[in-house]
């Protein structure tokens, strides 16, 4: 017998974050927000717990926390692919530091 995805799931998530990190609470002019920022496009981390729903596309909510050069706790949402690669949006939250 072969295993059968769930049509729900949840999972940590580890994810990249391409583009502005600081969700307007950065007002410095110049600054980066992401970890690094090659040709300036600011790249951070996500790092949270996914939960899902469909097997082959379907919908993905991500609460979590968005690193780069500030913290934030972010939500985001996206579609999935198999339930093993997504895409998303970012909303950050509230700023950790």
């Amino acid at each position: 017998m072969g295993t059968q995805k769930k049509t729900f799931f949840n999972g940590l998530t580890v994810g990249l974050i391409f583009g502005d990190l600081s969700g307007d609470h950065d007002t410095d002019a110049g600054h980066t927000s992401g970890l690094i920022s090659p040709l300036g496009i600011d790249i951070g981390l996500l790092a949270g717990w996914s939960f899902g729903v469909g097997q082959k596309f379907g919908l993905i909510v991500t609460p979590g926390f968005a690193i780069g050069r500030k913290g934030f706790l972010v939500v985001a949402i996206g579609i999935h692919y198999k339930q093993s690669g997504a895409i998303g949006i970012v909303f950050p939250l509230l700023p950790l530091w």
